[in-house]
């Protein structure tokens, strides 16, 4: 997939005195920023758990939380996904592929789930002719993965083509989730959306007001959204449609991480995907 950034941002400034509006000075400044972050590798290379720790240095509390990620949880290392609003779905995407390789019983849930993926997101509303280009891709995936080195997690997601079409299928699984879920979730969101000034809206999914609105625009902005990191309600949906437990893992100032487990009522231990929750940004932990 190409980069909109292979080539250095040019200025909008006049040439007149080379004075820059306000609106061009932000502008130049996001760019900037959005080329930073697509020069980063997707799935960073394994560091250590003790690289966390270094990060606080000048935080006492906080590093003595990110030295009980090893000491306390066991975790041995990290894995940095590029924090480009998908981080989530990499590094939960990237855990699994790697589980998944080794030959896990939860592959074999996965390859069910595929089977029936079309129709089941074609009920939760999304275009049967979109979704079947991006549930192709996510078989051919899992169809290389038997007996296949766990390295090639890094592989599918280094490859931007792959990597878009993977995610994108795990946003919609996530999606159909919330459509599953929407009666519980419509009051909850439907107030979230009243305190934010919001009122639901129409589109992909069909128009309405109120409950379903709000339903129909979380899922579009906030789950399909291809910047749009993930919230636990999007986290708590995609467990429940792959069966898949993940644990994330939280710093605080305590001096102990925090740990929910997804969805509720599982185990951390039954987890095959872990995920460092830093402001914004998820990170995978590992032990290898």
């Amino acid at each position: 997939m190409a980069s909109a950034f292979n080539s250095p941002p040019t200025s909008s400034c006049s040439a007149a005195g080379g004075r820059c509006s306000a609106i061009d000075e932000v502008s130049e400044e996001e760019e900037l920023r959005l080329a930073l972050i697509a020069s980063q590798p997707q799935v960073g290379e394994a560091e250590g758990i003790d690289s966390i720790a270094a990060e606080y240095a000048d935080n006492e509390q906080f590093r003595e939380c990110a030295v009980s990620l090893g000491s306390k949880l066991g975790y041995t290392g990290v894995r940095r996904m590029r924090p480009d609003g998908s981080c989530f779905y990499r590094g939960w995407l990237w855990a699994l592929l790697r589980h998944m390789s080794q030959g896990k019983a939860v592959y074999e849930r996965l390859v069910g789930l595929h089977a029936g993926a079309v129709p089941r997101l074609a009920a939760a509303g999304l275009e049967p002719l979109v979704v079947e280009d991006f549930a192709a891709a996510f078989g051919e995936m899992l169809m290389t993965l038997p007996g296949s080195d766990p390295d090639v997690a890094t592989a599918l997601l280094s490859a931007d083509m792959d990597s878009m079409y993977l995610l994108v299928m795990v946003r919609y699984l996530a999606s159909a989730g919330v459509a599953e879920a929407a009666h519980a979730l419509a009051p909850l969101l439907a107030a979230e959306a009243v305190s934010e000034g919001g009122g639901g809206g129409g589109g992909g999914h069909g128009s309405g007001s109120g409950s379903a609105g709000s339903i129909s625009a979380y899922r579009r902005g906030r789950v399909e959204g291809t910047s749009a990191e993930a919230d636990h309600v999007a986290i708590a949906c995609l467990s429940a449609v792959t069966g898949v437990p993940v644990a994330v893992v939280s710093l605080s100032a305590s001096g102990s991480p925090g740990v929910t487990v997804f969805p509720a009522g599982a185990s951390a231990e039954s987890a095959p995907v872990h995920l460092l929750l830093r402001p914004g940004h998820y990170d995978v932990l590992t032990r290898e």
